[in-house]
Formats: structure tokens, sequence, C-alpha cells
């Protein structure tokens, strides 16, 4: 969709029981334009991807954020650090493409949906470079989805916008008695940052588990709404939301999550983060398009200072650039030159740090033999190595943090052939012992052991007080010994240089 629009506007979503969202647009285009009509070519410096364009493949970003929370209580949902950096996790992965649904979108738009490289993280150090956990409660105030009315009281809790995104948590955005609104973002502007209002407000009741997961990425969409993405239904079939590859909707969101085509016959993105449709279940992408669109947003003026090194070293979320320092690695499981079975499971653990804090770690690589195996951008950093071959190999695992650095912890590991250990049944008075249950249950008053082999046939002595025999396995048939005598006996399979001794009572 390509139609030049040229209204800049206010953007707000509301949630009903039913878990839709339905928006009063045109109240507030209306009345933003009545204070702000002279803005509007300060809103198109950030809607040129051609002037701004960082995607290099390569580049990343870093946006310094702070939670402003006003009250405890939101419709009798509390909010918390851990609820707030649980839903900032949950959104980083929605903007990178890490949410757990990404690899099912639909196959109609799965060519191109698009991830983007940018982490939001909470401020490390507030505006007089004190230590900060980059949440600060205030007591209860509502109002601040409003275009005005509430701005002298957002001056006074805002932190400086060009160093800051500012995210104020209510629960009567509107300060109209209603608490089921979920979230109000505004575009790139200047005016609105010059001013220290540039803000992104919601409502604690949908915010992570305090909803349901598809619901709290409307967080993501009111992000998406600061980066200047517009609705994907906006102004109807006939509007456009200056992005190509986004198909028009009509804008009654009346599809949910199901398949369905708009005025002009084409199928709905119906997964995708700015529209409405996907609060019903299915928010899963955001297109190239929109991802391009976002990109050219950072190098707005109201954005471009907040990413920028030093303003990362004043906000805490990176050091000096003098005393950078490499992330750090260590395998801890399994020890270096360990052997393993053919066909094990290795479940590798290491331990990662950073100078910055282990929040400034981008991501983690695993290699089998310099082939690299998989990508974790989100903790926890596990990985699990399946199908071991044998022979020698070599383990590495390489972190990353923001700025580039690395580091290396490499082991050396190596795979023997499978054994095949036969299967050791006691039987003893009124219990039944397993070898591979290591589990009792009733049995015959007997003393007997059975013997199973597995694939292969063995040589076996059976040895107690007084005893001593020699037997082969058969692949045909269990082994069965009877009236053994109470006592301590023992298994001895001498090609497997194993022994297995029980005592039978």
């Amino acid at each position: 969709m390509t139609i030049k629009l040229t209204i800049f506007f206010i953007l707000f979503i509301q949630s009903v029981l039913s878990a839709q969202i339905k928006c009063n647009a045109s109240e507030a285009n209306a009345r933003f334009l009545k204070y702000n009509s002279s803005k509007h070519s300060d809103h198109q410096n950030s809607t040129k991807p051609n002037k701004f364009s960082f995607n290099n493949g390569e580049e990343s970003y870093q946006i310094p954020v702070v939670f402003h929370v006003y009250g405890t209580s939101f419709n009798g949902k509390e909010v918390n650090d851990a609820l707030i950096r649980n839903a900032l996790n949950d959104l980083n992965k929605d903007f990178n493409g890490l949410n757990d649904d990404f690899s099912s979108v639909n196959s109609r738009f799965s060519s191109i949906k698009a991830t983007m490289a940018i982490t939001f993280k909470l401020a490390k150090k507030d505006p007089n470079g004190n230590e900060t956990a980059g949440i600060v409660y205030h007591s209860v105030k509502n109002g601040f989805g409003n275009g005005s009315g509430s701005d002298a009281e957002i001056k006074a809790d805002a932190w400086d916008n060009y160093k800051y995104m500012n995210v104020y948590i209510q629960n009567d955005l509107y300060a109209n008695g209603e608490t089921d609104n979920t979230g109000v973002a505004w575009f790139p502007f200047t005016d609105m940052s010059d001013n220290n209002l540039a803000r992104v407000v919601y409502n604690g009741a949908f915010l992570s588990t305090n909803t349901d997961k598809e619901l709290a990425s409307t967080l993501t969409h009111e992000f998406g709404h600061w980066l200047n993405l517009f609705h994907t239904f906006e102004d109807g079939c006939n509007g456009t939301d200056q992005v190509d590859d986004t198909p028009n909707e009509d804008g009654l969101h009346n599809l949910k999550c199901s398949s369905g085509t708009n005025c002009s016959g084409e199928y709905v993105n119906t997964e995708n983060y700015m529209g409405y449709n996907g609060a019903s279940g299915c928010y899963k992408m955001f297109t190239k398009g929109q991802v391009d669109r976002m990109l050219a947003a950072l190098g707005h003026p109201t954005r471009e200072t907040l990413w920028q090194t030093q303003n990362l070293i004043d906000t805490g979320l990176i050091i000096s650039e003098v005393d950078n320092k490499a992330p750090t690695v260590v395998i801890n499981t399994p020890e270096n030159n360990s052997s393993f079975e053919e066909g094990t499971t290795l479940e590798l653990m290491a331990t990662f740090s950073d100078p910055n804090g282990d929040d400034d770690i981008k991501r983690v690589e695993y290699f089998y033999d310099d082939l690299l195996v998989n990508t974790v951008q989100f903790m926890p950093f596990e990985n699990t190595f399946t199908n071991l071959q044998l022979g020698e190999h070599t383990i590495k695992v390489i972190v990353y943090d923001f700025r580039g650095l690395s580091n290396t912890s490499e082991i050396t590991i190596t795979v023997t052939p499978r054994i095949n250990y036969p299967e050791v049944t006691w039987i003893s008075s009124n219990t039944v012992y397993t070898q591979s249950s290591n589990q009792f249950a009733t049995g015959k008053i007997v003393r007997r052991i059975e013997i199973k082999a597995i694939e292969d046939t063995h040589d076996i002595i059976l040895k107690g007080t007084d005893f001593e025999q020699q037997y082969t396995t058969s692949l045909e048939e269990v082994l069965v010994i009877d009236n053994l005598a109470k006592g301590t006996w023992t298994v001895e399979i001498p090609s497997l240089n194993k022994k297995i001794s029980k005592t039978l009572n």
C-alpha cells in the first residue's frame, strides 16, 4: 500500500472482555490535528527508508527504556519488576522473530515476514547518573493517554526523551472511568520529544501474564507505533499504512485468526502485530516493509540519539569504550576429554557473563566440529546435542555482546561404540527388582535371576557364596537361573568389563 498519507495522528487501542480490540481513532486524529496541524513535515522525516537505511544484516540496536508505574492494582492485577522484565523480554522476542509461533506464520505471508535486530532494555543509570532498575513507581495517576490535559504531570515524571524511551503504566488511560483500554503510542515527533511528552502509555492489566499471551503482545503493537508504524487497517479498504507489502483491511477485525479476504479479494495478514485480529490468538509477525519503515524511524532526530554509543554509556547499557571487555563463556558440563556412547543425548551447560551485565549478551552460537548447530539470542542460553557420531569431536561455544565483542570456549569429546548391556532382573522373596526401572513390585516367593540379551550375546559368570557358573545369553530367550540361596550374587560380563551385584534375602 503506497498511497501517500499526509495526516499525522495518535493511535490507540482498546480491549474488550472478548480479547478483541477496537479503536476510536477518528476522535484522536481530530484532536491531535487541531493542535498540531503544522507538524506534518517533521513526521515525514521518519518515513523515508532511502534516507535512513541502517539494516546491513549485522547491525543491531539497543534502546534504553524507563517504565513509570502508577499505582499497585490494575483491574486487580499487580505490576512489579519481574512482570515488566518478562514483558520486555517477550516483546524483544517478537521483534527479533524469536516468539514461539514465528515459524508457523501462514504460508501466504511467510515470504514477507521479517525480523528486526533491536533490543529494548531497562536503563541502568538515571538522568543523574545514579544506578537504577529502569522502573519508577508513583502514586496512582490516570489520563496520560489523552492528547493533552496531563502535559505538566507527564513532563514532571519524564526522563529526557532524547536519552530514554518513556513507557507509562496506568489503568485508566483516558481518565474517563474506562479501565479496559490497552495502550496508546505516538509517532516520532520533534515537538513532543522537545517537551518530554514522547511516550507509550499502557494498561498494566494487559502486561505479560496479567493477561493471555497474544493480548500481551499488544505492547509490541504499541512499540511498533512508537517506531512509526500505522495500523494495517488504516482508513479501511481505501486507506494505507504506507507499507508496500501489507494487504489492506476493512477495519472490522472480524476475521480474528481465520483466513479471509479484504475488499479486493486479497488475503488479510491477520497475524500482523499492527492489526487487531491477531489479539484473538495469533500475533506472530512484522513484514519486511514494516521493518524497513521502523529502521527508517530510527534515523529520526527523536529516535537517533537513543541508540548512539555515548547514550548507551550514559544510560548504563554499556561501559565506557575505553574499558570495553568482551563477554566470557566457560563450558562446565561435560568436562573436556569426556567420553560418551554413540547415540547419547548430550546436554551442554555453560556459564556466561558480561562486564556490562548478563543482559548485554546478544547471542550464543553452538558448534559441533565447526558446524553451527544452534543460535540462542535470549536467556536461558542452553543447548542439547543429539545423535553423537563415533570418533573425536570438538564442541565450541561463542558468546557475543551488542558491541560485537566475543569470546569462545571449546572442549573435545570422544564418542565410543554403543554397548548393549544385558538387562538383568533380580527376584527375591516378595519383591521384584528390575535393573532398568530401579523399582520394586510384588512377586512370587522365590529367588532367581533373569538375564535378557539386548542385540548382542555375551558370556556371563554368575558368582555367589560357594557358587560360580558360566552361562551364555541368547537373543531368542531369557536366561533364567532359579533356586538361588540367600546372600550376595554377582553377574560378571568379562567382554564388557561389567559387574552387577545384588543381595537376595
